[in-house]
């Protein structure tokens, strides 16, 4: 959950909100939300009743908080749905997931876990980029990612 109260130029760009109990977002910010910038979000839970809080009005669905902010980017190319991470304590993405390749560009050449991004069409919504790469037994690494092609080393 992210709380703003007097703060400026905030981005908040390719995070994945997961099943939080409470609000993904609450801005108390009376005064001013400049350079604001949210964008190419994942938001998923089973409940997303008051789920944005903007000036202390609660919205319950992503367009409703999109069509109220007076950010400089609203929260665009951001989604409302399962991200399909591969379980519930190992947030890579899934074969298939929505998340793949939807990110925006936000300066990085690496992932959380040190992988060169963007591996395949765009960047990942999420820590992680998608990829694997595989050693067998003594033989060559081969790295697969979507739209990339293969590499043996």
């Amino acid at each position: 959950m992210f709380n703003f109260l007097e703060a400026t130029g905030i981005k908040v760009k390719n995070n994945i909100f997961y099943n939080n109990t409470c609000e993904d977002i609450s801005i108390e910010n009376l005064n001013t939300s400049t350079g604001y910038e949210f964008s190419n979000n994942n938001y998923y839970k089973a409940d997303f009743t008051n789920n944005w809080n903007f000036k202390g009005v609660n919205y319950s669905t992503l367009g409703n908080w999109q069509g109220a902010v007076d950010f400089s980017i609203k929260d665009t190319g951001s989604i409302v749905t399962d991200p399909l991470f591969v379980s519930a304590t190992d947030f890579h993405l899934q074969y298939g997931s929505p998340a793949k390749d939807v990110g925006t560009n936000v300066g990085l050449t690496t992932d959380y876990s040190g992988s060169h991004v963007p591996k395949g069409a765009g960047y990942e919504i999420g820590a992680y980029e998608y990829g694997t790469s595989i050693l067998m037994g003594t033989g060559p690494a081969i790295s697969f990612a979507t739209g990339a092609g293969m590499t043996i080393q």
